[in-house]
């Protein structure tokens, strides 16, 4: 069984060596004058974490150093406003790739802010969570 994270003991205390799974905190978002606002975050069956502006995506970070994204869930919590697309409150297997937006077709901002988590299909073990921001302004 391979491991997911590797702790180590540093001035009495177990501190994090290494971890297979790795999010971080990120912020996306969007404003425009025409057309709709969309700010999205999406976890990739690659392993690669991106970001939603509009129509583009960038790579933010690879959040499966190794392996298989099968082997792992996310759920998605909404802490604050609201998404307009993207399943949240339950863990989804991320054999298929997971996306969560905030679309602003009209004058006006839409956010939400979420807690993205990631666990152990196997062993139920949560992993590592970030907070994303989604910010889509329509001016």
């Amino acid at each position: 069984m391979p491991f997911d994270i590797v702790k180590r003991r540093l001035s009495g205390a177990w501190t994090v060596a290494w971890q297979r799974i790795n999010i971080a905190n990120a912020d996306v978002l969007d404003s425009a004058g025409v057309g709709t606002a969309v700010a999205g975050y999406r976890l990739n069956t690659s392993g690669i974490a991106e970001k939603l502006v509009r129509v583009t995506y960038t790579t933010l970070e690879t959040w499966l150093s190794f392996g298989t994204a099968s082997n792992y869930e996310c759920r998605a919590t909404v802490t604050a406003g609201a998404i307009t697309s993207g399943t949240t409150g339950s863990w989804l297997a991320l054999s298929s790739s997971r996306e969560w937006k905030v679309e602003q077709g009209s004058v006006g901002t839409g956010t939400a802010t979420l807690t993205i988590e990631i666990r152990n299909a196997s062993t139920l073990v949560v992993l590592d969570s970030a907070t994303i921001t989604l910010e889509a302004e329509r001016f």
